[in-house]
C-alpha cells in the first residue's frame, strides 16, 4: 500500500508541475499579445509635411515690385497729363540695352530647356551667355546715363521726363541686380553640375524672375520713349 501511495503522489506532483508550466506559457503568450497590440496602436502614420513651392515665394515677391512700379508710373502719367513736358531724346545705349535684355531672356530659356533635356554642357553654356548679357545690360545702362549727362541732362525739376527716366531706370536696375545675383548662383551651380532635370528649382525661379524684369523693362521703354 505504501508503495502505491508513493507512486500516486509522484504522479500528482508531475502533473502539477506540468500545469504550472502551461499556466506560465499561457500567461506569457497573453502578455506578448498585449504588447504586440499596444505596439501596433502606437505606430500611427505621421502626417506628411507639405513643402512650400519656391515659385509661390517668387509670386509673393513680384507682387509688391509690380505695385511699386505701378505707383511710379501712375505719378508719371498724372504729371505728364497735367503739366506736359518736352521728352528727352532716347540715348542710343538704351536701345542697345533693351535688345541685350531681350536676348538674355531667350538664352536663359534655352538654358532651362537644355537642363530639362539633361544636356548639362549646353545648359552651362547658355547660362554663361545669359550672365554675360546681364552684365552687358548694366554696362549699357550706365553708358546711357553718361550720354545724357554729357548733354547736360540731369535729375532736375525743369525736366520731369529726365527725372523719371533716372528714377525708373535706377529702380529697375536695382531689382534686376537681384536677378543677376540669382543668375550668378545658377552659373556657379552649372559649373559644378549641381543641377539636374529633377533639381532645378533655383533655375526655374531665376528664369521666371528674369523674364518678369525683362517684360517690365519693355513696358518702361515703351512708356518713356514710344508713348508720349
Amino acid at each position: 500500500m505504501s508503495t502505491v501511495e508513493t507512486k500516486i503522489r509522484r504522479t500528482n506532483t508531475t502533473s502539477g508541475g506540468n500545469n504550472t508550466g502551461g499556466d506560465n506559457y499561457n500567461r506569457g503568450g497573453g502578455d506578448e499579445g498585449n504588447n504586440s497590440g499596444s505596439n501596433d496602436g502606437s505606430q500611427t502614420e505621421q502626417p506628411k509635411k507639405h513643402k512650400t513651392s519656391p515659385m509661390l515665394f517668387l509670386t509673393f515677391a513680384m507682387i509688391p515690385i509690380a505695385i511699386f512700379f505701378a505707383a511710379i508710373v501712375f505719378v508719371y502719367l498724372a504729371h505728364e497729363m497735367r503739366n506736359g513736358w518736352t521728352p528727352i531724346a532716347m540715348p542710343a545705349a538704351v536701345l542697345a540695352s533693351t535688345l541685350v535684355l531681350i536676348i538674355s531672356s531667350v538664352t536663359l530659356e534655352m538654358a532651362r530647356k537644355a537642363l530639362k533635356a539633361k544636356l548639362l554642357e549646353d545648359f552651362k553654356r547658355w547660362v554663361m551667355v545669359s550672365t554675360f548679357l546681364g552684365i552687358t545690360f548694366f554696362t549699357t545702362q550706365l553708358i546711357a546715363w553718361k550720354q545724357l549727362m554729357a548733354k547736360g541732362v540731369y535729375i532736375e525739376a525743369i525736366n520731369p521726363h529726365a527725372t523719371f527716366f533716372y528714377i525708373l531706370t535706377a529702380a529697375h536696375g536695382l531689382h534686376l541686380f537681384g536677378g543677376l545675383i540669382g543668375l550668378s548662383y545658377v552659373l556657379f551651380g552649372a559649373m559644378y553640375y549641381r543641377f539636374s532635370a529633377d533639381r532645378r528649382n533655383a533655375v526655374d525661379v531665376t528664369t521666371t524672375y528674369w523674364h518678369f524684369m525683362d517684360g517690365l523693362w519693355i513696358f518702361l521703354f515703351l512708356l518713356l520713349f514710344v508713348w508720349k
